[in-house]
């Protein structure tokens, strides 16, 4: 985990638990000291921190936001002499126009447990995927919501929704304006629609970043009630469509 990294993430735990600037120095500090050791030494000493901090927060929504924050350093910071080792990355799942593009982070497959992530919604609130737990959610990612592919995937999910017993979540790298702006414009209103551009929490835990453009790779997940992936598909050429047919038979077979 380089400095850069630890310093930005003990910016944002300091932010999150109302930390003094000296409380947050000391966080830094701790944090680039024990970046090196096993993790379980990492974990022990983070939960502490936490401990600490949680005393802080005025409401319960700051406890959860901090947890899920905690979490994604955790998987940041991995394990031992590991910590440093860059993201993994890919160069064949997803095409442009032909042209390969890279992902980076590890795809999730079907029967793994759905990682984490907290993404920005149109009234700036962070929403987590632990919102909806106890639900079926479909997670449909895109690169811009200004193209043409990524309109349509996006209101045809609109367009199922009424029928389906299922949370749907849109998300890309899209600024929150941007998409309250295609919103009101487009009429979706079943459709949650999410923006990863703070920390692309999202991107780097589902593997669907683009290197190249720092986008969103075009993708469906579904979720099932117990958080855990029930179904994955990164559609290879970007300009495509994934496949709603099977999406929509997944999501009824629940």
């Amino acid at each position: 985990m380089t400095k850069e990294k630890i310093a930005e993430t003990a910016r944002d735990l300091a932010e999150s638990a109302k930390l003094s600037e000296e409380e947050g120095r000391k966080l830094y500090d701790h944090l680039l000291n024990e970046s090196a050791k096993t993790r379980k030494d990492i974990e022990e000493k983070i939960n502490g921190t936490v401990n600490a901090a949680v005393g802080k927060l005025p409401t319960s929504r700051k406890i959860d936001d901090l947890a899920a924050r905690v979490e994604q350093l955790e998987k940041a910071v991995g394990s031992g002499s590991n910590a440093d080792e860059p993201a993994a990355e890919r160069s064949d799942l997803i095409t442009f126009k032909g042209e390969p593009l890279t992902l980076q982070g590890t795809p999730v497959a079907v029967g793994d447990t759905a990682p984490a992530f907290i993404a920005i919604n149109p009234a700036l609130q962070p929403v987590k995927l632990s919102d909806y737990a106890g639900k079926v959610v479909v997670i449909s990612s895109v690169p811009s919501l200004d193209t043409p592919v990524c309109e349509q995937q996006t209101r045809r999910f609109n367009e199922e929704a009424a029928n389906l017993d299922a949370v749907i979540l849109s998300i890309s790298m899209d600024l929150p304006f941007a998409a309250s702006r295609f919103c009101d414009t487009h009429g979706i209103d079943k459709v949650v629609t999410l923006s990863d551009y703070q920390d692309k929490a999202f991107g780097n835990a589902y593997g669907l970043l683009i290197k190249e453009l720092q986008l969103l790779a075009r993708a469906v997940h579904v979720v099932d009630t117990e958080g855990n992936i029930a179904h994955a598909e990164i559609v290879g050429e970007v300009t495509d469509h994934p496949d709603y047919d099977q999406v929509l038979e997944v999501i009824k077979g629940l």
